[in-house]
């Protein structure tokens, strides 16, 4: 009976099927493991699913609503540049673009066609340099015009900062395809290519991107913030506006509150003082309005992006105007923006041409200085 017993037992067949105390534990164990896997998966999925309310969908709403209202346009680019740069280091060769005795040779620079865009390699990837062009059409839904505001708006994402750089429109330069004429005429001839063209050619920059608005479009963007406020307006000021614009009686004084219409004749002005001046007002303006973006929250920036989008022409893809978007608005951008003019104070002479009376802006040197403005160093 012994050996039967020890032969039972070392066979296992005399165990009990009631679980013994010691591997009781062993299972309590893997079932509280069990619970604490499928609680983290719940609290992992209530966090994506979260992610997905607050991001994702936002994304999703904006992509298919005011951005699906934009006027993209994108633009066919000429991928030979080598005759343009060759150009374009032709004319940093020399101060000005005609003769210091201002004879004008009316040479014509080669482009593949003008209503290419050339491509120039970026720079800084970090620096995104967009050509802004306010355009001086006659009636509401016009495509022609000269571009009356011309600036570089530059996105720093390594010093979160936001750069405005003005270009006098009656800068005298070289139009690519064409005789040399004020800087202003670029667009009516070849549209944003060509206007973008004749920056980079002129001032050794890498602009491959634009945003174009007409005063019309202005004027409704500018009501839509409810309107902008001046830290001063002069006298001068308040009387051109109320010479130019029947029924308003804006005044002079300080924390002025002007609508789309007074704000863009605000811009405009220039027969008090000069066109120097007229920039200045023109990118107090955009800072105004950036002002009005910066303070608003998530859900008044849609709001408003929807009314906005269809004045607005870009070949900016959506992705691009959400990223640089989603960059300014939530990464701490400083809400300042740094502000030049071109040309400087000292790298200028005035003409007459023709009979038309232009500036012209010493190549040499404000490109060094728009360089040293919008990427830290001076042109090469």
């Amino acid at each position: 009976m012994d050996n039967m017993d020890k032969q039972l037992n070392n066979s296992g067949l005399d165990e009990d099927p009631i679980l013994s105390s010691q591997q009781q534990p062993n299972i309590r164990s893997k079932k509280t493991k069990h619970k604490k896997k499928t609680k983290t998966k719940r609290i992992f999925l209530l966090y994506y699913a979260l992610l997905i309310l607050l991001f994702v969908v936002p994304v999703v709403f904006i992509y298919c609503g005011p951005l699906a209202k934009i006027n993209y346009r994108p633009m066919p680019v000429a991928s030979d540049n080598s005759e343009f740069l060759k150009q374009q280091q032709e004319i940093q060769k020399s101060e000005f673009t005609i003769d210091n005795d201002f004879e004008d040779t009316d040479s014509i620079v080669i482009m593949p066609t003008q209503e290419n865009l050339v491509a120039i390699s970026q720079a800084n990837q970090e620096i995104e340099n967009i050509a802004f062009f306010g355009l001086d059409v006659r009636q509401e839904g016009s495509q022609d015009g000269r571009s009356d505001i011309i600036m570089i708006l530059s996105i720093d994402q390594a010093n979160k900062k936001i750069r405005a750089a003005s270009i006098l429109r009656d800068c005298y330069v070289q139009i690519p395809g064409h005789k040399k004429g004020r800087i202003n005429a670029a667009y009516a001839y070849g549209g944003p290519a060509l206007a973008i063209n004749t920056i980079n050619l002129n001032f050794s920059t890498d602009i491959q991107k634009y945003v174009k608005v007409d005063f019309f479009g202005m004027e409704k963007i500018i009501d839509m913030f409810g309107g902008i406020r001046l830290d001063e307006l002069s006298e001068a000021e308040a009387g051109q506006i109320r010479k130019y614009l029947t029924g308003s009686t804006v005044q002079a004084g300080k924390d002025v509150l002007l609508n789309g219409k007074e704000a863009v004749l605000f811009a405009r002005i220039r027969k008090i003082d000069s066109d120097f001046n007229r920039t200045d007002r023109q990118r107090a303006v955009l800072q105004q309005m950036a002002n009005k973006l910066f303070d608003m929250n998530f859900g008044q920036a849609v709001a408003l992006l929807d009314q906005i989008m269809p004045n607005i022409e870009t070949n900016l893809t959506k992705n691009e105007i959400l990223s640089l978007g989603w960059q300014t608005m939530t990464l701490g951008y400083d809400k300042n923006i740094e502000q030049l003019r071109i040309p400087t104070n000292d790298a200028f002479e005035f003409a007459n041409i023709n009979g038309a009376s232009v500036i012209l802006p010493n190549i040499r040197k404000n490109t060094d200085a728009l360089h040293k403005f919008l990427y830290g160093v001076e042109s090469k």
